[in-house]
């Protein structure tokens, strides 16, 4: 470890800086960032605002170009929200569930910082130490600070930098490419069954619950997480159409066994994340073992001879049912969408034939997708490696 000295982030680091309102205030445009404009995919700022000042100056954070924003409220944490703010103003704004860190100048490197918060290790030892309770869980600013990790030489770390930046670009690229086959079938909806919202076919229309055996969600109390067990299920393991099992949560049978019981979810089944940044994300539960789900997914199971899952799944992801999820949303500071409000969203059914012929259709797509996957899953692995090398515990 030659070269390499220990440090904590609060040593080379500003946690939650403050305001120098004498500077930012010859300012009057900043940029605007809310949660949900953090990609816990991509790992950045997929959208900017431009806001005026006085219109976020009181009740948002502060941050400037260049600073690390790090989600520190449940499940945004889990999920890996973090981002370096690339903004275009100098000076920038947004949610109040972000903490902001600062490189210290001549010290430590931004970017280094920001691979460093991107460690499953370090999200797997934050999560231990939230406070709170319930879905207003947060990781405290004390942690952070005292966040400790080995420091090499800026000319290091700038090297460290350049090796994670090509394996995260072919990291993304394999995204990138699964991302095209999931638009693929998007189209293919929307040219076998026209848009939901305008409904121009005339298909007869009704509520989820009149197509769904069951329409619930999982856990809501606190439950013991375990090194290992029965796999146990959040947010942040809902993907675009697929699960990532990468970052497991597992806990006690006599736990799962309780959960299952009421909340089941079996193959072909259709999972929604009902709490969160990332509400209406959804998958279909594909062939594997029995699982529990954390109250932040709800469940809901298609009678098949009205829907089948993958129209299902389909049309969950159409502009028309988004619009729903968010109308129907809570508005406190985590969005929430309970399961009586889903069991009355609204859907179109087209005839059986129609839908049996566009399950054959994503049977294809599926089929070409997997073999992208299996490159994705390389890359995914080599960036992991290359993580684990630049980090050493």
């Amino acid at each position: 470890m030659m070269n390499y000295r220990h440090v904590t982030l609060g040593e080379v680091a500003d946690i939650n800086p403050k305001v120098d309102w004498k500077t930012v205030n010859q300012y009057p445009s900043v940029s605007f960032v809310p949660m949900a404009a953090v990609s816990d995919t991509d790992f950045c700022l997929t959208t900017e605002k431009e806001r005026p000042l006085e219109e976020v100056r009181k009740g948002f954070t502060y941050f400037q170009r260049g600073d690390v924003l790090l989600a520190k409220i449940t499940p945004c944490f889990e999920n890996g929200k973090v981002a370096l703010a690339h903004i275009h103003h100098e000076h920038g704004f947004g949610s109040t569930e972000f903490h902001v860190i600062r490189a210290k100048e001549k010290i430590v490197h931004p970017q280094f910082l920001y691979y460093l918060l991107r460690q499953p290790a370090f999200i797997a030892e934050g999560t231990k130490n939230m406070t709170g309770s319930g879905g207003q869980k947060r990781v405290p600013k004390l942690f952070l600070e005292n966040l400790p990790f080995t420091l090499p030489t800026l000319d290091t770390q700038h090297q460290i930098v350049a090796t994670l930046e090509k394996a995260d670009a072919l990291r993304r690229k394999g995204q990138e490419l699964l991302q095209k086959y999931d638009e693929l079938a998007q189209s293919i909806f929307h040219e076998m069954f026209g848009d939901p919202a305008v409904n121009d076919r005339n298909w007869p229309g009704c509520s989820i619950r009149d197509v769904a055996t069951k329409v619930t969600d999982g856990e809501h109390g606190t439950v013991k997480r375990l090194e290992d067990g029965w796999m146990y299920l959040m947010a942040r393991n809902i993907r675009d159409s697929f699960l990532d099992l990468s970052d497991m949560s597992f806990i006690s049978e006599s736990d799962h066994r309780r959960i299952y019981k009421r909340c089941n979810p079996e193959e072909g089944d259709l999972l929604l994340v009902c709490v969160g940044a990332t509400i209406g994300r959804v998958s279909l539960v594909p062939k594997m073992g029995e699982f529990s789900l954390a109250r932040s997914v709800a469940l809901i199971k298609p009678i098949r001879e009205k829907v089948l899952p993958q129209f299902l799944h389909h049309l969950f992801k159409t502009d028309y049912m988004q619009s729903q999820i968010r109308n129907g949303s809570s508005s406190s500071a985590q969005a929430g969408i309970y399961t009586g409000t889903i069991s009355e969203l609204r859907i179109v059914v087209p005839p059986m034939d129609l839908q049996q012929q566009f399950e054959r259709a994503m049977v294809r797509c599926a089929h070409m997708k997997e073999t992208a996957k299996k490159s994705v899953e390389y890359s995914h692995h080599l960036f992991e490696s290359t993580l684990d090398m630049a980090f050493p515990s």
